[in-house]
Formats: structure tokens, C-alpha cells, sequence
């Protein structure tokens, strides 16, 4: 079994993203908590087993250090591959022209599906188990 690539198009560029192996998305998950833990947190206080993972992207920004925010895009887009045209290369190779002025917004959608193919499926699993386990602590109303 080998590792799976999800495809996207936004705003005209199409992205790739590889799933990272198991132990890398198990270290940058850890890290990404560490960072924004309190952020996720606000957004998982629901019962809802769903995140809105471009809040979620939006939150991590506000969450961190100008060079937190370099490192974890870093991390997160390292594999990303991006074709514009009939060019191909590494997103985080021409970054800062590639995303400059109108095109910045892209980072966040970009972000948004980075997370979405590594960890979706891991934090609906986590919601669900959250809202399981506020359920079995709410006492029982009184009829």
C-alpha cells in the first residue's frame, strides 16, 4: 500500500498534496497542538463532530510567532507540488513570488486542503470521540 495524493484547483493553479507517512504526521500533528491547541479547542467545544478547517487555518495564524508561521507552512507545504500552466514545481519553491500580492489568499486555501488530506479523517475521529465523551459526563435531565 502506498501513500495517497489529493488534487485541487484554486484560483486557476492546481495542487498536489502527498499524504505524509504515519510518524511524520504524528510529529507535525504534535506540533501543530503545541502551537494551537487552545485555537482547536475553541473550535471543537460543540458537540458537532465537524471542523471548519479553513477557520481552523485562519486560527493558527493568529496563534503564532512570525517564525512559528514560516516553520509551519514550511512543514505543512514542504511536499506540496503546484501546477500553474504547464509548470510544475515545488510550491515552496518560488513561494514568495508565487503567492504574492492578490494571490495571498491562496495560502489560506491552500493551508485548508494541506490539513484536510493530512488530518481530516484523525480530527473527525477525535471530535467524535470528544462529543462521546461530554455526552456520557452531562447528567441525564429530569423528565
Amino acid at each position: 500500500m502506498s501513500l495517497q495524493s489529493n488534487e485541487k484547483l484554486i484560483n486557476g493553479r492546481r495542487f498536489i498534496v502527498p499524504q505524509l507517512p504515519a510518524m511524520a504526521a504524528l510529529k507535525l500533528m504534535a506540533r501543530l497542538g503545541r502551537v494551537v491547541g487552545p485555537a482547536l479547542g475553541t473550535l471543537t467545544a460543540g458537540l458537532d463532530a465537524t471542523v471548519d478547517l479553513g477557520k481552523a487555518a485562519g486560527l493558527l495564524f493568529q496563534q503564532l510567532t512570525e517564525s512559528e508561521t514560516e516553520g509551519l507552512i514550511n512543514a505543512l507545504c514542504a511536499n506540496v507540488l503546484m501546477i500553474d500552466g504547464n509548470a510544475q514545481r515545488p510550491m515552496m519553491k518560488a513561494f514568495d513570488v508565487d503567492f504574492a500580492g492578490e494571490r495571498l489568499v491562496d495560502v489560506i486555501e491552500v493551508l485548508r486542503f494541506v490539513l484536510e488530506v493530512q488530518y481530516g479523517p484523525t480530527f473527525a475521529a477525535m471530535l467524535a470521540a470528544r462529543a462521546a465523551t461530554q455526552l456520557a459526563a452531562t447528567p441525564a435531565a429530569s423528565a
